[in-house]
This record gives structure tokens, C-alpha cells and sequence, in this order.
């Protein structure tokens, strides 16, 4: 059981099912910046390359005030690309940082080390930063090379340029997988990356690594390289290097050696009043997956009555915050679902009885509830595993 679509992600289910962000809620950090990367240049020459960089790649043109000028149509047709005028490329680049994903920058590699170190926060983090010279002939994957995807952007930057992208991360060199890239594309989250070194390092090595994924999420790469992503039937050890893909959570997290990605399985439902604070409903969310030991870094989606789901109201309000679609349902649709706690109370109030419950395996497909109803003062919460 993947659970899911083509693009490796839910989809939501439901008459008025909402976007990613819980339709009008607060963005998740990072959800504004924009498309492609911010290009830098310092030159003459250096700002001709930047330009057919920028335009390429839909990303940001930065040169200097005396450079920037007139947006100016591209040698190779009729676009056009403005820059964004800057006195100090430092300045520059330190106001930008955290607003792009990734930053190329057509300047001397040690120069572009001085001015990025004071940036850095941590790898999780920190945006991709690449630079070449003027020439083109060599990108360097300077910071987050994967899990920033900086190792991707010199790729794309080479292939505008007609260079090479220089990259030396340990299992790129090997020609192994990257697991933190692969599970990024995959859509699953790796919220504790401190084993991940010990399993890159085994990879890199030739030292095969067990890997627990009874939904399938890595078959496709585990296929490709059967000589060190062998299979396991069970859970793995905690003691040991390892990959795990599951929705569980671990017992002990802070003595886990294994590498945990967590798939987007988890169709959590909520109900509750109107004057639920989005705090309390996720702290009830929390409490409720942790009771059933299952993981709160696999909800793929949020479920809830229509008459909840406004943007202003807290199921659209904590959707948005997790980054996740908000699933609505109506009073026929919920009472079609069987559920173990129906309440006389909802039905009275909303036509339903049974909101949590109901939604959540509406949301799963009819999947199995693996968490009943739990109650907090204003609110309730229940989980159900998605069906293949």
C-alpha cells in the first residue's frame, strides 16, 4: 500500500476539498518564495551569463546598480529580463537568502564562500548555492547539495551554460542514491536526519542497508540497486544503521539509528466548534497519533464537515500550517461511513453523527481507522491508513 498518486503525493477526496495550503490559511515558511533560483553577477561578462541563466530557469536577475539598467530582450528571441539593481552583492544576497531556494552566483567560488558562510544556518535548511565563472565551463555545488538541491540547480545551470556541474557529494561520486533527495521527490519527510549519515556513509562504502518499506515508496530505486538496498520483512533494529518507511512512530527517537521517512498516509479528521482555537486541535491531533503510535509526520491530508472547513475556522487554519489539502464533506456523504462512536448530540447539531470518524476514512478511501475518536474540550480527532 503506496497511497500514492502519480507525482508520489495524496490526492484529496471530497466535494470542496481545498489546496495544499487549507485554501486562505497561513503559509507554511517557504511556500512564497519564488519559482527559480536568484542569479547573481558581478561583470560584464558575468551579467550576459546570468541573464540567459535567469531567463532559463524562471529565476531572479541581480546585478550590480551600474549593470542592472533596462530590462533587455535575450540574443535568442524576444524575451525579456529585468534585473533587480543592487550596491553591495553581500547585502544583496544576505536580504535574499531565505527567499529563494536556490542562488547561482557567476563569481569566484572563494569570494562566494565568504559571503554565504555567515548566512548558514543548517543543512535542513539552508537554500542551494552554486558558482561559476564567467565562462560557464564549470557549475560548483558549493552548499545543500541535497537536500537543498544544489547538486540539481549546477545540473540545470551546466546544461544553460553548455559546462559541467561539479559536484563531489560522497554517494554522487559512487553513483549511489541519494536518500534524502529520493525521499524529497517522493514527497516523504525525514524530520530526524542524524542517522542519515551513518547510511550514506555504508552506501558510498558498498555496504548494503536493510530497508523496512511495506508500501512500496522506494521499490523502484531498491530494485535498481539490489546489491545494497536489501528488503526487510520486519522493523528494523533501532540499534542499527537502517531505512524504515512507515507511518509508526519510533519508541525511543532520541537513541534511533535508523533513517525514518514517513509517506503521506495518514488521513487525519477532525471535528469542531467554531470558536476552536487552532492550537488546541492540534495539540489534540498530536496527542491522538501519538496514543495510537503513529507518526504526526505522515498526515497526507485533513478531513472535516463542510460547515468546518472555512478559512477561518481551525481545520483550514492547521491544514495550512502542515502544509496539507483539507477534504470537506456533507452531512450525506458522513453518514454513509459506519463508524465505532456515532454521537447523537453531532447529528442533532449538523446532521451527521459522526464527523471525525466518518471523514477520516471518507479522506482514506475507506481505509482502516487506525485511531478512534478522542475528545478535547472543542474539538475531536480520529485517523484512518489510506487505501491503495
Amino acid at each position: 500500500m503506496s497511497g500514492k498518486d502519480d507525482n508520489g503525493a495524496l490526492e484529496a477526496r471530497g466535494k470542496g476539498a481545498m489546496d495544499a495550503r487549507g485554501q486562505g490559511a497561513a503559509d507554511p515558511p517557504g511556500e512564497n518564495r519564488p519559482p527559480g533560483p536568484a542569479v547573481y553577477a558581478l561583470t560584464v561578462q558575468g551579467a550576459a551569463l546570468a541573464k540567459k541563466i535567469a531567463l532559463a530557469l524562471g529565476g531572479t536577475l541581480c546585478l550590480p546598480r551600474r549593470l542592472a539598467g533596462e530590462p533587455r530582450s535575450s540574443p535568442g528571441g524576444p524575451a525579456r529580463v529585468e534585473a533587480v539593481p543592487f550596491d553591495r552583492l553581500g547585502d544583496c544576497l544576505k536580504k535574499n537568502f531565505r527567499n529563494h531556494s536556490g542562488h547561482a552566483l557567476v563569481a569566484a567560488t572563494g569570494l562566494v564562500v565568504r559571503l554565504v558562510a555567515p548566512l548558514l544556518r543548517d543543512k535542513k535548511t539552508d537554500p542551494a548555492v552554486v558558482a561559476l565563472g564567467h565562462d560557464g565551463r564549470h557549475v560548483v555545488s558549493l552548499l545543500s547539495g541535497h537536500l537543498g538541491g544544489a547538486d540539481r540547480l549546477a545540473r540545470q545551470v551546466a546544461l544553460v551554460t553548455g559546462g559541467t556541474a561539479v559536484v563531489n557529494t560522497a554517494t554522487d561520486l559512487e553513483g549511489v542514491p541519494s536518500l534524502e533527495v529520493l525521499a524529497g521527490d517522493l514527497g516523504l519527510k525525514a524530520p530526524d536526519l542524524r542517522p542519515l549519515a551513518a547510511v550514506s556513509r555504508m552506501l558510498a562504502e558498498g555496504r548494503p542497508v536493510g530497508v523496512h518499506d511495506p508500501g512500496g515508496w522506494l521499490a523502484e530505486t531498491a530494485g535498481a540497486y539490489p546489491h545494497l538496498l536489501r528488503p526487510l520483512a520486519d522493523p528494523p533494529e533501532p540499534d542499527a544503521p537502517a531505512v524504515s518507511v512507515h507511518w509508526l512512530a519510533p519508541d525511543n527517537p532520541a537513541a534511533d539509528k535508523v533513517l525514518r521517512l514517513y509517506p503521506p498516509v495518514l488521513a487525519v479528521g477532525v471535528g469542531c466548534h467554531r470558536d476552536c482555537p487552532q492550537g488546541e486541535l492540534e495539540e489534540l491531533v498530536k496527542k491522538t497519533l501519538a496514543e495510537a503510535g503513529l507518526s504526526f509526520h505522515a498526515i497526507g491530508l485533513l478531513a472535516t464537515a463542510d460547515i468546518r472547513a472555512g478559512r477561518d475556522l481551525a481545520p483550514a487554519g492547521l491544514a495550512g500550517k502542515l502544509g496539507v489539502p483539507l477534504a470537506a464533506y456533507g452531512p450525506a456523504e458522513l453518514n454513509s461511513v459506519e463508524t465505532p462512536t456515532p454521537s447523537e448530540v453531532v447529528f442533532q447539531r449538523i446532521g451527521a453523527s459522526s464527523v471525525c470518524e466518518a471523514s477520516a476514512r471518507l479522506a482514506a478511501r475507506m481505509g482502516p481507522l487506525l485511531a478512534k475518536k478522542k475528545k478535547s474540550a472543542r474539538a475531536t480527532c480520529a485517523a484512518a491508513l489510506v487505501a491503495c
